[in-house]
Parts: structure tokens; C-alpha cells; sequence
């Protein structure tokens, strides 16, 4: 088959470990031919760029363009998210199967137009918005979101297959917000790449002789597109009271200077504590592998489920997008005195990290395979 990945609702970042990252690898595993069509917007240094257009090969040789806004000035063209030469690529690739990831674009339009002059194609939209991440001032809100968004989805609808949401959050946000039935809605959450335990022992070794860390460290692992949703300030200060010197903590992700500027004094008062920048997906899974626990107490992110994949135990905030993979393998906190507790019992040993990363596994082969999820889109 064949089959189109459209990232135009939001930003394509390459290299990365997300989602549209992740799932045309699997297709294409799968023996299907995969094309990536997405916005110009990317992530560079800890903040949004815009690139021009182009196109250009994946890493796994996907073909993957990057298309302009059309029809407006930048401000407002990177809010309706209307572009030039959709249409004419759809019918050039002719795709059986579309996955339109996110809700929040005109040419959502373009594609449903596209389906029907084509019964048997197969086209869904999942969406990654929440109440927790947008709609989140009066004109977001009720201009774009409950005006715009939603006119052109309830457009689209007919013609939609299924529309699928990552978490709970977003399942209120369609039912709330974009006003989506529940029987044309599925769970689909954010996954990753299972590695299994023979892999899994054998990138921790790596990491283990690379950072000169001895077999009795505690490693620990934070990483992200790190800002203040994603409380690593606080998570270096709870950090840094527990002095427990088998912990290591590996910070690894961009930031903006501003940020960086906080957190450089935590981190240079410790040296257990290491900052190690961006690293590509292949290396942050070295990393994740190598994790005794993943360590996110702020924002949403999509490594969580990477992490867990590795088998990772980890622990998070409570968010509702989590509740289906976070239990026996997760510990939750609210802020920094949790934070301090949790690193505090782990020192004590008052978890078995060992029975944790098993219920990540289990967890992570039942509910976040993205071999499994791909398999989804061909049915």
C-alpha cells in the first residue's frame, strides 16, 4: 500500500522520537512505500524555526516535503495552515491510506475532497490537543478552535474513517471543544519502538563505559524540549538535596537561553549532574535504555512512552493523557516536595525498579508497540 503521513497542523521535526517520526519507519518496515508531507515549522535550539521548502530523504530514505502557507501573512497563514500544492501532490502520490495528524488546519478540507473521488482510501486524523496545551485564551478558545478548527473538521467528518486521540485530554477536547461524536472517536495513544531486554542490557553497558559511570550508579534521565512546563528547575533543586552519591542525572534536550540561565547554577553546583544536550533518536534510546528511571515531572511528551518501551520505570506528572500506561510502573508527583520523596525512597530502596521495568514491558507490548498501532492503519 501506500501510504501519506500529513504533518500540517503543527510542526515535523526530523530525527526526532515522535509520533510521525516513529510510525512511517514501521510502515515502511512493513513493505509499504511512505510519503511525509509537513508544514515548514520545525524545532531548533530550543525554539520554533520556519524552513523553506523543499524535499528531501529521511534517514530511512521516506521522502518527506515540506510545503508554504498560502494566502495570508505568516502571523496569521501559521494559524489557518492553508498551503500551496497539497492537492497536486495527493493525486501524484495517490495514497490508499492518509493519516492527517492533528485537527487544526483548512486543508483537512483539501483531503476530504480528495477521499471523495476515492471510496476505498483510507483516512484518519488523530489529534494531539488538549485542554492542557491549547485553546487557552478567549480568542484561541472561541476564534480558532470552536470557530475555525471545528467548522472545517465537522466539514471533513464525513469522510474521515476514524478520528483518533492520544489520551483522555484530548478525547474532552474533541468532545468539548471540537463537539466529536464518541462512536467516530478511538484511542490511539503515542507509543514507541519496543526494545527487548537483550538490546536494552547491552545499550546500557554503553552508556555506562561512555559516561564513566561505575555498576553501582543510580542513572537517571531527563530530557525534552526543556522550558518551564517541563519543571526542570524543580527537579534539579529536589535533586541536588539528596545526596546520595550513586545518582547521576543525564539532562539531555534543547533550551532556550533564557531557561538555560536558571538552570546552569543547579547544575554546575553538582557534579553528579550532566547536561548533554540534543541527541539524536537513536541516542536518546541509549539513554532511555540505560535509565534506572525516566524522570518527567512537567509537561506532556511523547519520550515518556519511549521510555517505557525501553523498559524503563519512570516517573511523571498525573497527566489524564497517561492513565492507560501509567500504573505499576510509574511513580506520580505534583511538585517539588513529591519529587524530593520519590528520589529520597528510591536511594532508601523503597521501590523494586527491577519489577517496575518489567510492568513497563508489559505495558509497553500490550498498549504502546507502534509495530502493533501501525497495523491499525492498514485494516
Amino acid at each position: 500500500m501506500k501510504i501519506l503521513h500529513l504533518c500540517l497542523s503543527s510542526f515535523y521535526i526530523d530525527g526526532y522520537g515522535y509520533q510521525e517520526n516513529y510510525l512511517p519507519i514501521v510502515n515502511q518496515e512493513d513493505g509499504h512505500e511512505v510519503m511525509i508531507v509537513a508544514s515548514t515549522e520545525t524545532y531548533q535550539d530550543g525554539e520554533y524555526h520556519y524552513l523553506e521548502p523543499s524535499t528531501y530523504f529521511t534517514e530511512t530514505n521516506i521522502p518527506i516535503t515540506r510545503i508554504p502557507y498560502a494566502g495570508f501573512p505568516h502571523s496569521i497563514a501559521k494559524k489557518i495552515r492553508r498551503y500551496v500544492g497539497l492537492e497536486e501532490l495527493l493525486y501524484e502520490f495517490d495514497p490508499d491510506v492518509i493519516l492527517f495528524h492533528g485537527v487544526c488546519a483548512y486543508d483537512i478540507k483539501v483531503v476530504a475532497r480528495f477521499k471523495q473521488q476515492r471510496p476505498n482510501l483510507k483516512f484518519y486524523v488523530d489529534s494531539h490537543t488538549g485542554l492542557h496545551n491549547s485553546a487557552s485564551n478567549f480568542i484561541s478558545k472561541n476564534v480558532l478552535h470552536k470557530g475555525l478548527y471545528k467548522s472545517w473538521l465537522h466539514q471533513a467528518l464525513p469522510y474521515i474513517g476514524k478520528v483518533f486521540y492520544i489520551g483522555l485530554d484530548e478525547k474532552k477536547y474533541l468532545e468539548e471543544i471540537m463537539g466529536i461524536p464518541e462512536d467516530r472517536m478511538e484511542y490511539y495513544p503515542l507509543g514507541g519502538i519496543v526494545i527487548d531486554e537483550t538490546e536494552k542490557y547491552q545499550r546500557r553497558k554503553k552508556v555506562v563505559a561512555a559516561q564513566n559511570f561505575c555498576h553501582d550508579n543510580i542513572i537517571f534521565v531527563h530530557s525534552g524540549k526543556l522550558d518551564e512546563k517541563k519543571r526542570t528547575d524543580s527537579l534539579l533543586r529536589a535533586f541536588t538535596k539528596v545526596k546520595d552519591q550513586r545518582f547521576r542525572l543525564l539532562i539531555i534536550g534543547s533550551v532556550n537561553d533564557e531557561y538555560h540561565d536558571i538552570l546552569l547554577p543547579l547544575v554546575s553546583g553538582d557534579n553528579r549532574i550532566k547536561m548533554l544536550g540534543w541527541k539524536s533518536r537513536e541516542e536518546l534510546l541509549d539513554y532511555l535504555c540505560a535509565a534506572d528511571m525516566y524522570l518527567q515531572p512537567g509537561s506532556v511528551s511523547a519520550t515518556l512512552q519511549n521510555a517505557i518501551c525501553c523498559g524503563t520505570p519512570v516517573m511523571t506528572y498525573p497527566h489524564g493523557s497517561y492513565k492507560y500506561f501509567v500504573n505499576d510502573n510509574a511513580v506520580t508527583v505534583k511538585d517539588e516536595d513529591d519529587i524530593y520523596n520519590v528520589l529520597v525512597d528510591v536511594s532508601n530502596s523503597k521501590y523494586d525498579l527491577d519489577e517496575m521495568s518489567k510492568a513497563s514491558y508489559s505495558v509497553a507490548r500490550e498498549i504502546l508497540d507502534y509495530r502493533m498501532l501501525a497495523t491499525r492503519l492498514y485494516r
